[in-house]
C-alpha cells in the first residue's frame, strides 16, 4: 500500500510541477564546463550529502565515467549552496576530483532552486529540448541502478 501511495504521489506531482529547465553551463570540480542544454536527455540531480553519496555509490558499481554520461545525453548536477565552503574546499570539492565524471556544481542554489527537491533522494529528470518528460525520485543505490539498467 505505501508502495502505491508513493507511485500515485510521484505521478501526481509530475504532472502538477511541469518543469522546464534553462539553458546554463556549470562549473565542475575539474576545470571543464557541463553544459545543460538541448542536447541533455537525462539530469541525475543531488541537493544533500546523502543524495550524492546514493549516486556515487550507484555510479561506482556501474562504473559510470564521463564517457559514459556523454554517450547518454546525461549530466549531474550538485546543488552544493548550502554546504559550508570551508567544508566545500578542504574536503568535498578533492573528494571530488577522484570522481571519473564531470559533477556541475550549483554553488549558488540559484539555477536549482525551482527543480523539484526530494531531500535525501536523487531526482533523475528525463529531459527533452530543455522540458522535463518525467522525474523519477530514489532513495537507495539499489533501485536507481535497477533504473539505469533497464533504461540506459
Amino acid at each position: 500500500m505505501k508502495n502505491i501511495l508513493f507511485i500515485f504521489l510521484i505521478l501526481f506531482t509530475n504532472s502538477i510541477f511541469a518543469q522546464s529547465f534553462k539553458e546554463t553551463t556549470f562549473e565542475t570540480q575539474h576545470v571543464p564546463t557541463v553544459a545543460l542544454d538541448n542536447k541533455t536527455e537525462w539530469l541525475f540531480f543531488s541537493t544533500t550529502k546523502d543524495g550524492a553519496d546514493i549516486l556515487h555509490k550507484t555510479f561506482t558499481k556501474l562504473k559510470v565515467n564521463q564517457d559514459w554520461l556523454e554517450k547518454n545525453k546525461a549530466i549531474y548536477v550538485a546543488d552544493i549552496h548550502g554546504m559550508p565552503k570551508i567544508i566545500s574546499l578542504m574536503f568535498a570539492l578533492p573528494k571530488m576530483a577522484s570522481f571519473p565524471f564531470h559533477v556541475a556544481l550549483d554553488r549558488t542554489g540559484k539555477i536549482s532552486e525551482n527543480w523539484q527537491n526530494r531531500g535525501n533522494y536523487v531526482t533523475l529528470y528525463q529531459v527533452k529540448e530543455l522540458q522535463m518528460i518525467e522525474a523519477f525520485h530514489f532513495d537507495n543505490s539499489d533501485s536507481i541502478k535497477q533504473f539505469i539498467l533497464k533504461n540506459f
